[in-house]
């Protein structure tokens, strides 16, 4: 009967996340790395409101004991030139810093970056997927642009480090790119 086949297949699923859940190994987050809480009561508004920002993240970063700083996405307004040299000015070279935030493209559309700093360089991975419908509007001139097939992985302090933003860590095929191209420590970052 169908309520049999449901039994069997209920029982059958729960034996396995119960035998999954006993053979897991258990292991704890790296602790080289330092993740910041970016959360000030409201997102900046204004040009101003994001340098201002911008100084109390620095100050958080340089006083980080770890060689690994992670923030999370959006913790900066916009990453433009000012921001780039602000950043690479304060940052100290030992530790590597990971941070989210967007940049406009030549098209107009918006892009949500992780933006990695290290050792006075500056990479940046573009998001590949971003939320189809809500930020990806691949049939307007607005919204976010997805960069499918672009910089998968980030080399930073010695790491091949798989960044993910938010609606990335949902879906497998920007896990699976990155570790294909050699990826192998994975950062999802998300507001």
């Amino acid at each position: 009967t169908l309520a049999a086949k449901h039994w069997v297949t209920s029982t059958f699923l729960v034996l396995v996340a119960l035998t999954a859940n006993m053979t897991f190994n258990n292991r704890r987050a790296d602790e080289t790395v330092e993740a910041l809480d970016t959360w000030f009561g409201h997102p900046p508004r204004t040009v101003y409101d994001d340098y201002e920002r911008q100084q109390v993240l620095l100050v958080r970063v340089a006083a980080s004991t770890k060689p690994f700083v992670v923030l999370p996405e959006t913790s900066l307004l916009n990453w433009n030139d000012v921001s780039e040299k602000l950043w690479l000015k304060r940052v100290p070279h030992e530790t590597a810093t990971l941070l989210g935030s967007e940049t406009t493209e030549a098209s107009g559309k918006a892009s949500n970056v992780i933006v990695a700093i290290n050792d006075g360089n500056v990479q940046i991975y573009h998001q590949r997927q971003p939320v189809p419908l809500s930020m990806w509007k691949p049939w307007s001139h607005d919204g976010y642009a997805a960069h499918w097939l672009e910089d998968p992985v980030l080399s930073v302090g010695g790491k091949k480090v798989v960044p993910l933003i938010c609606y990335e860590t949902l879906i497998v095929w920007p896990v699976l790119h990155s570790l294909l191209m050699g990826g192998n420590h994975i950062v999802a970052v998300s507001n």
